[in-house]
């Protein structure tokens, strides 16, 4: 989460990319890891990738005790793209 915060502060992409890569690392090890889904979901959405934020949520909310996000982030979220049904984000 760490070197996402910098890389979006400092808007260096070689952070951002290694960022996206930790978080993949994790989440290939734990896909069930709520947290990391958020915060990855975060990193997507600075990084204007709504959709794939949107995908990082669900996994999360599907992930077993997870917490809510933050109704505020999905508010703003949800002002960039409307919520996808989980077939659109799929692909299927």
């Amino acid at each position: 989460k760490a070197v996402s915060v910098v890389g979006l502060q400092t808007k260096d992409r070689a952070l951002l990319a290694d960022a996206a890569k930790r978080f993949d690392a994790i989440y290939q090890q734990h896909p069930d890891h709520a947290a990391n889904l958020q915060n990855w979901a975060i990193l997507l959405y600075y990084a204007g990738d709504y959709r794939g934020a949107w995908s990082k949520i669900q996994l999360a909310e599907k992930a077993p005790g997870s917490m809510p996000m933050d109704a505020k982030f999905i508010a703003a979220l949800e002002a960039k793209m409307a919520r996808p049904g989980a077939d659109a984000i799929s692909g299927k």
